[in-house]
């Protein structure tokens, strides 16, 4: 038989672990409903660099990434062939403000431009005397 006292001992702890169970679930449910609620201007993911080559000589082009949120490397360097693109992926932290990066073709620093960065990819196109930078 069990005695009262052995009974009340055991209905306390269940109260108990139930009482826990019931807090951190109402921790969660709140964490979880700020999160939804609050989430604009956060950020999302990454973006890429894209290398566009229209010139017609084959070009070294390092981009430096001089004040940026970025996920790996703080300066990449590819080769592009006459006429074609070479793509950073997954470079560039989305929505994570003005990100300042330069380009250095051949050794030498040919141009700088500031990003607003947002979910748009950004492309430098390499011409023959300058370098044109836009979002697709």
């Amino acid at each position: 038989m069990v005695s009262p006292y052995e009974r009340a001992s055991n209905s306390t702890k269940r109260w108990s672990r139930r009482s826990i169970v019931q807090t951190a679930g109402a921790v969660l449910l709140t964490v979880l409903t700020t999160g939804c609620l609050f989430r604009t201007g956060q950020n999302h993911g990454v973006t890429d660099v894209v290398i566009k080559n229209s010139t017609d000589s084959q070009k070294e082009v390092t981009v430096v990434f001089v004040d940026c949120s970025i996920s790996n490397d703080k300066q990449q360097t590819v080769e592009v062939s006459p006429g074609a693109t070479q793509k950073l992926n997954n470079v560039v932290v989305m929505n994570s403000g003005v990100c300042e990066l330069s380009l250095e073709i051949q050794g030498r620093e040919k141009a700088t431009h500031n990003w607003k960065v947002a979910r748009s990819t950004l492309v430098a196109d390499i011409k023959k005397n300058k370098v044109r930078f836009y979002t697709q």
